[in-house]
């Protein structure tokens, strides 16, 4: 996602442009997923519900601070340096994702309709 919208800052026709901006909001939903799938594996089973909460907290509190931003960045400097902005800050937030801790991770249990644990 961050290098697509680095890349696409760099477009300067009008139909490339929305191209681009299509496949920058393309990888938005697989972020998504990916944050709320991380939050359900690493909490017990009887905390899914406030992980997931969590997770929309998070999300409308940098989407707010991010817009406020990304409204001065324009104003102030037209919207040629929104896009490589926001696609540097998506690399340097990716880059912090702790893989290895994710690894480690032990999938949750899987149970039979009897009751027992399978792996």
């Amino acid at each position: 996602m961050g290098i697509a919208a680095v890349l696409v800052a760099r477009l300067d026709t009008l139909g490339l442009f929305a191209a681009g901006l299509a496949l920058v909001g393309f990888f938005l939903a697989p972020c998504l997923i990916t944050g709320y799938l991380i939050a359900e594996t690493t909490v017990p089973g009887t905390s899914g519900t406030e992980a997931s909460a969590w997770i929309n907290t998070s999300l409308n509190l940098g989407a707010s601070p991010a817009s406020a931003a990304a409204g001065i960045v324009i104003d102030r400097s037209g919207v040629g340096p929104a896009l490589p902005l926001v696609g540097v800050t998506a690399l340097a937030l990716a880059s912090a994702v702790p893989f290895t801790r994710l690894r480690e991770i032990e999938p949750p249990a899987v149970h039979t309709p009897d009751g027992r644990e399978y792996d």
